[in-house]
Formats: structure tokens, C-alpha cells, sequence
């Protein structure tokens, strides 16, 4: 035990480690409202707002998969924002970015731990293009944990528990309308 709280604060030994955590704690703020979001684009715009300043705090932690893939992830949320016009909808566009996040994260590759960035990714991309915004919800469950384990790997306290707190606030949606539903049938 004592190995491991010596570890978690020679991470916090360095000025520029300790700027990274509390530049995360903003995005982290803000992803707890991505998902109570009733409105899919509301979701969008929550999450690309998020993911630009992900991309700052894993620049500054020096992790720079985490801020390529983020930064992709940006552009596809404002991308997939506007999925109600119809050069936004075409099925190549979340192939696109699932291959453009790939490729984004080919130069700063990192071993296993980019491996959860990038599938987190692509899996998120699936997810926010769902119309059906439960779909969405699900998807985004799978993506939120593979992100949890790059928050683990990288030590981004702030990406742990953003992704704890996505799946607790995924989680109250669905029993939001498991109850929503109850209500209807009474």
C-alpha cells in the first residue's frame, strides 16, 4: 500500500504533472452533463466542448495519442452535430473518422495503452452516430470504460474519474427512463 501512494504522489512531484491534473478536472466538469442531455445535439456539442480541452490536459501530461485522438474527436463532434443536413449523414463519414483516428494515432503510438484510446474512439464514433439516442447511451457505456483504462495508464486522475462519472450518469439515464416508462404504464 505504501508502494503505491509513494507512486500516486511522485506523480504529483512535477509542476507540469500537476498543471495536466487541474487543467483536467474543467472537461472533467463538464463530461458529467454530456449525457443527461435530453437532445442528441445537445449531447454533441457537450462532448466536443469536452473533448478540445481533453486534447489540452493530455498535451501538457505529455501523453500525445490522448490529444490526436481527442482532437480528431472534436472534429467529429462538430461533424456530428449537424447529422440533420444531408452532407452530414453520408454512412463513409463514421468510417472516416474510426480510419482517421487510426491513423491520427499512428505517430505517437504508445504501446497497449493507446490501443484503449483509439478503440474507445472508434467505438464512441459508432456511438454518437446513433440517432437513437439510448443506442447512443450504450455505445458510449463501452466507450467511457475503455477510456477509463487509458485514465489508468496514462495516470490522468481527472480522466478516471470523468469516465467513472460518464458511467454513472449514463447509468441514472437509463433508470430515468426505466421509471419514465413505469409512470406511462401506471
Amino acid at each position: 500500500m505504501n508502494n503505491v501512494i509513494q507512486y500516486i504522489l511522485s506523480e504529483f512531484s512535477t509542476p507540469r504533472t500537476l498543471i495536466a491534473q487541474i487543467i483536467g478536472f474543467v472537461p472533467l466538469i463538464l463530461s458529467f452533463f454530456v449525457f443527461l442531455q435530453k437532445k442528441r445535439k445537445r449531447i454533441i456539442i457537450f462532448k466536443g466542448c469536452s473533448d478540445l480541452l481533453w486534447a489540452m490536459h493530455f498535451f501538457v501530461l505529455g501523453e500525445y495519442t490522448g490529444v490526436l485522438v481527442n482532437l480528431v474527436n472534436t472534429l467529429r463532434d462538430v461533424i456530428f452535430a449537424y447529422k440533420e443536413k444531408k452532407w452530414a449523414r453520408h454512412i463513409l463519414i463514421p468510417i472516416f473518422f474510426c480510419i482517421f483516428t487510426l491513423f491520427s494515432a499512428l505517430p505517437t503510438f504508445a504501446g497497449v495503452k493507446s490501443i484503449f484510446a483509439v478503440v474507445g474512439s472508434c467505438v464512441a464514433v459508432v456511438g454518437f452516430w446513433q440517432t437513437n439516442v439510448e443506442r447512443l447511451r450504450i455505445y458510449n457505456l463501452v466507450a467511457v470504460a475503455l477510456w477509463l483504462i487509458y485514465g489508468l495508464l496514462t495516470f490522468s486522475i481527472p480522466t478516471v474519474l470523468c469516465n467513472l462519472i460518464s458511467i454513472v450518469s449514463i447509468l441514472i439515464a437509463f433508470v430515468k427512463k426505466i421509471f419514465a416508462k413505469k409512470e406511462e404504464e401506471i
